[in-house]
């Protein structure tokens, strides 16, 4: 019977607490899952993730459990991830730093706290390109100096400038995909989980990456949809009802690897009474129907 089913539908009505962390985390994470194509290369550290040059799956936040991706750890020494003097020196002129006037427009960012795995994507004469630290802009003496979670660090020839990321609708939501349900079991938080999870994004955005890690898959240049895994703090991960592996590509019929109508899942998002969430888990097409 279940060979016949061309979808497999996972309903759940989670409680109105995971719905709410889930919707933070998801808008937080919104950026991400438009800009997950930025992650390419940025993984320098690691040796290549796919030895198929048709297909490429980019390295998300945390390091893959996989043989071919070990760390450096020397290479990582040398590069004092921890800062030094001469870096803490600059940081007062990257905080003083101007907006720039260069016409171009921050898309998404990929960002971690290890710049090394920090991308960006920036729209430029109507073309979209992903950055990584250290990169010159297309056609200039511009280089990416510094990506942050709102912001890029441009340096304009000598002179830091900062490139703020552009909101979508009020205090930059975008979409998401973070919510779910499985068949099996309802997602069920501790009333301390919950709060502690909201006040930790409250404070800091960025540190929705210890919940869910992202990368995109590429195949022949096109962006094909996006792998979720858990992050360092894998409850709520698993508990909205995703797998590790799950791959996103659509919010309510909306393609996620489509920029305009990525966007237009984000505003979905606002005042949604049901979502669906495509997934391709183990190549098999699912949808999660979370009833709000």
């Amino acid at each position: 019977m279940a060979r016949e089913l061309s979808k497999l539908q996972i309903r759940s009505v989670a409680n109105s607490q995971l719905i709410s962390i889930a919707l933070n985390i998801a808008t937080t994470v919104a950026w991400l899952l438009v800009a997950a194509l930025a992650v390419q290369l940025i993984w320098w550290l690691i040796t290549p993730v796919s030895n198929n040059s048709d297909t490429l799956e980019l390295p998300a936040y945390h390091v893959s459990g996989r043989a071919e991706n070990r760390v450096n750890l020397t290479q990582i020494k040398s590069h004092n991830i921890f800062g030094t003097a001469a870096e803490q020196r600059s940081r007062s002129r990257i905080e003083s730093a101007p907006e720039t006037q260069l016409n171009v427009r921050l898309i998404g960012v990929s960002a971690s706290s290890n710049p090394l795995r920090s991308a960006a994507i920036i729209e430029q004469r109507g073309q979209q390109q992903t950055y990584i630290v250290g990169e010159e802009l297309a056609n200039s003496n511009v280089t990416i100096e510094d990506i942050y979670a709102d912001r890029v660090i441009l340096d304009n020839s000598g002179s830091l400038e900062v490139l703020k990321l552009e909101d979508i609708g009020e205090s930059r939501p975008a979409l998401s995909l973070k919510i779910g349900g499985s068949d099996s079991e309802a997602a069920e938080l501790s009333p301390d989980n919950v709060s502690e999870a909201r006040e930790k994004l409250t404070a800091n955005p960025e540190s929705m990456l210890d919940y869910v890690e992202i990368s995109p898959i590429v195949v022949n240049g096109s962006l094909k949809g996006y792998r979720l895994r858990p992050g360092n703090q894998p409850e709520l991960f698993n508990q909205a009802g995703f797998q590790s592996g799950d791959i996103a590509v659509s919010i309510n019929g909306l393609d996620l690897t489509n920029m305009q109508q990525a966007m237009e899942a984000g505003q979905l998002l606002q005042n949604a009474r049901q979502l669906t969430v495509t997934i391709l888990r183990n190549d098999e097409q699912m949808e999660l129907d979370i009833e709000l």
